[in-house]
């Protein structure tokens, strides 16, 4: 599927309501993408679902009128990929995932699905043998890529700075579906839970070398993810939530 754009009738959303939802693989972004482009009018909704040569080219070959004549822009590209066109002046939004599990959950997502590009790969392998491929790779912060350009938590920090990325961890998702309501004027919205892996291994059931070395793989992800949950804490649940101290470079003390 190129993209997707459901054509469908709905309320009108505020003008000033532009939203561009950086859709990181496997952090429930689907239910979140899906009760946005209700709220905005799914005609002015649109997603690229996949990262294909074919999705980069029609995003490219879209003039600006037709780009900025959306108001909800998605999709598994990174953020850098988008600012190609004059969209800096959209929220920029984004959920994150604790890294380990994240990665878990596309291994078995993706071995799972026999339909999925890459299951004539991934489809092989045991977790030992899906962590060495992983490891070869060099890293798997694929969050911090996705925002930043750079597989680091310090580029990823400074890119949520510049471009006033609003993050959440996915355990928040209702509440940052309700801070998006008044932020943007936006709602109610209906967050549903979609395309979620079925069977799979949880982070506390993978043998313990498999997790350690996932959390080698990950370091700059999981300081990634700690420092947004802090920050969303602090900001929006006024510290009702259990809260980890987290350091300026993303470590628990």
């Amino acid at each position: 599927m190129p993209f997707f754009n459901a054509r469908k009738p709905t309320g009108p959303a505020p003008q000033d309501a532009r939203i561009l939802f950086v859709h990181i693989p496997k952090t429930g972004g689907i239910s979140l993408y899906s009760a946005l482009a209700a709220a905005v009018g799914y005609d002015k909704a649109l997603r690229f679902p996949e990262i294909s040569k074919e999705n980069r080219q029609k995003y490219l070959a879209m003039s600006v009128e037709e780009v900025r004549g959306y108001r909800l822009l998605s999709g598994h590209f990174p953020l850098a990929f988008y600012l190609k066109k004059p969209v800096s002046d959209y929220q920029v939004i984004t959920i994150l995932r604790h890294a380990i599990d994240r990665e878990l959950s596309a291994y078995f997502y993706v071995k799972n699905w026999k339909q999925h590009p890459r299951h004539h790969l991934i489809g092989k392998m045991d977790l030992h043998e899906f962590l060495e491929h992983r490891e070869k790779q060099g890293h798997a912060n694929w969050q911090c890529t996705m925002l930043s350009g750079a597989g680091s938590f310090e580029a990823a920090r400074r890119a949520i700075d510049r471009h006033d990325i609003f993050a959440a961890p996915i355990e928040y998702l209702d509440a940052f579906s309700k801070v998006l309501e008044r932020r943007l004027g936006l709602g109610p919205l209906s967050v549903g839970r979609e395309n979620v892996t079925g069977s799979r291994l949880g982070v506390d059931q993978v043998p313990d070398d498999i997790r350690r070395r996932l959390a080698v793989l990950t370091e700059d992800d999981q300081k990634l993810y700690r420092y947004v949950r802090q920050r969303f804490e602090r900001e929006h649940l006024g510290g009702g939530q259990p809260q980890s101290t987290v350091t300026a470079d993303g470590r628990v003390p």
